[in-house]
């Protein structure tokens, strides 16, 4: 009867996790902080850059588990490893982004207020009344540090649940099956 050999030697994730999930996190914030400085923030397309970022660290992460479980890791065990760091890493950069909005500078998100607002604006299907709805929900909630947060932890949990998903399938290496 072939089994398939445990991992050799087995090795705790969470050392791992929590080194990288805290790298993430401050590569994260301090990625925002730039652009809020820089006054980047509102142009398209630059945000993509942090994705670049998290990606590599995060592949970074699971070979460093991999090296250190003698070469081995499972589907599974990377994608608990992915999506693990990716809600800390989200939630510790979150919380980071909130303070600094809502104790050091919040005029930011007036900018970004302003700036989706005149985007619907242009929007060929928006209306009068949609627009001060959308206006309401962008003021009060979204564009608050509180709003920040929570938005934050959620683009991070779900991007970061897609991309642990497929790293996990491109860096598995499975214990050879004895027998």
């Amino acid at each position: 009867m072939a089994t398939i050999n445990p991992e050799a030697t087995p090795v705790s994730k969470w050392p791992t996790i929590w080194k990288y999930s805290l790298i993430i996190a401050a590569c994260s914030f301090a990625y925002t902080l730039l652009l809020y400085i820089t006054g980047l923030v509102t142009s398209s397309g630059v945000s993509l850059i942090s994705i670049v970022i998290f990606v590599v660290l995060l592949v970074m992460a699971m070979r460093k588990y991999r090296s250190l479980n003698s070469g081995y890791m499972t589907f599974g065990t990377a994608t608990i490893i992915g999506i693990v760091i990716s809600i800390a890493s989200s939630v510790i950069s979150s919380a980071l982004n909130a303070f600094y909005l809502a104790v050091i500078d919040d005029s930011i998100l007036s900018v970004l207020n302003e700036q989706t607002l005149q985007a619907l604006q242009q929007s060929p299907g928006m209306n009068a009344e949609m627009l001060d709805m959308m206006s309401g929900f962008y003021t009060n909630f979204l564009f608050t540090p509180g709003g920040m947060f929570v938005s934050g932890i959620v683009s991070g949990v779900i991007g970061g649940v897609i991309i642990s998903l497929i790293l996990a399938a491109i860096l598995k290496k499975d214990p050879p099956i004895t027998g």
